[in-house]
């Protein structure tokens, strides 16, 4: 009796730990499939002629940013729609703004930070906004918004510990 139980208890953990890793490998999939389509819709239509990065940035509208130099060797970001219609992308040179390091020093002198968790440079309806998510001192989660052009917050989204039970 005793080994049927544990028999029973090892086959479910390794079933339940199979569909898991299948789950998880499925939905990382998709997004690399834009990501790979948008860089190559970014090289194609010319916007970059290298690629150093792409991610799906979901905001307002869901972008995938793809990363990369323009032919003068300028760095450079597109935001490719996820509808990826050629006349709605957008791009910005990345010298014509402040940098993720300095949106980063920007937040630390503003805000009490415990931890960055992540920073993505996505596009929203000002423009190019740097997305920076981070703890605070009192283990809130936030969403800080510079807009890339100039540094000034744009939004500052914060979720306490009372929003938990949402």
């Amino acid at each position: 009796m005793k080994k049927r139980v544990i028999v029973t208890l090892t086959t479910s953990i390794i079933v339940v730990l199979a569909i898991g890793t299948m789950l998880i490998v499925s939905a990382q999939s998709s997004y690399r499939t834009m990501e790979k389509k948008a860089t190559n819709l970014a090289l194609q239509q010319g916007l970059v002629n290298g690629v150093t990065n792409a991610y799906v940035y979901n905001g307002s509208l869901a972008y995938i940013t793809v990363l990369g130099i323009d032919e003068e060797n300028e760095r450079k970001a597109v935001f490719v729609p996820a509808s990826f219609k050629k006349k709605a992308i957008q791009e910005v040179w990345l010298a014509d703004g402040i940098s993720k390091s300095e949106a980063i020093m920007q937040l630390q002198e503003q805000a009490k930070v415990k931890s960055v968790l992540h920073t993505k440079l996505g596009y929203e309806e000002p423009g190019a906004v740097w997305e920076i998510t981070y703890i605070d001192n009192k283990d809130d989660l936030n969403y800080m918004y510079y807009e890339q052009k100039n540094g000034e917050e744009w939004k500052h989204i914060t979720v306490t510990k009372e929003n938990d039970d949402l």
